[in-house]
C-alpha cells in the first residue's frame, strides 16, 4: 500500500478516475496482466478496499448512470 499511498498523495490536486483494469500475473487465470482474476471475490474485496481508501464518498463527482451512458453513445453515433 505504500506505493499506492505515495501515488495518490502526489495526485491529490487532480480529479481522478480510478480503473481496475489489470490483474497481477500471479493472481490471474493465466499468468498475464490482462487475465481475469482466479478469485473474483478476492478481487472484488481488493477493489472495494481501494475505493474506500482512496475515493471516499465526498460528493465531489457526479455518478454516470446507464441513462447518461446511453445518451453519450447516441451523441457519439450521431457525430460519427
Amino acid at each position: 500500500l505504500d506505493w499506492f499511498d505515495q501515488q495518490m498523495q502526489a495526485l491529490a490536486d487532480f480529479d481522478l478516475t480510478v480503473t481496475f483494469c489489470f490483474t497481477p500475473e500471479h493472481l490471474g487465470i493465466v499468468p498475464n496482466h490482462t487475465s481475469a482474476p482466479r478469485d473474483l471475490a478476492g478481487f472484488a474485496e481488493f477493489a472495494a478496499a481501494m475505493v474506500r481508501r482512496y475515493a471516499p464518498a465526498l460528493g465531489r463527482a457526479p455518478v454516470a448512470t446507464m441513462d447518461v451512458m446511453h445518451g453519450v453513445d447516441a451523441v457519439d453515433s450521431a457525430q460519427g
